[in-house]
């Protein structure tokens, strides 16, 4: 269950992707580089709004930076487990 009280589970490959992706930057990604890599905006707005990330907005510079979460890290997990079975 997530931070919402929800019971989602991110199975679409897409979100699998974004999430492993995430996993993998310590520092989160700006919105642009998700956009590069395929990441449709929707996949990534779902993600947040079901807690597997954060993000982050900065003002002054107008950039998004998306950071997983620990859900989101359970998820991605979870996720190659089944992949992977």
């Amino acid at each position: 269950m997530n931070r919402l009280g929800n019971t989602y589970k991110p199975c679409e490959e897409q979100q699998l992707r974004a999430l492993r992706m995430l996993a993998s930057c310590p520092d989160g990604a700006t919105a642009l580089t998700l956009l590069i890599h395929a990441f449709e905006k929707r996949c990534i707005t779902k993600l947040v709004a079901c807690g597997y990330c954060d993000r982050e907005m900065r003002t002054g510079l107008h950039v998004d930076r998306y950071r997983i979460t620990r859900a989101g890290q359970k998820a991605a997990r979870a996720g190659q487990e089944a992949a992977a079975a």
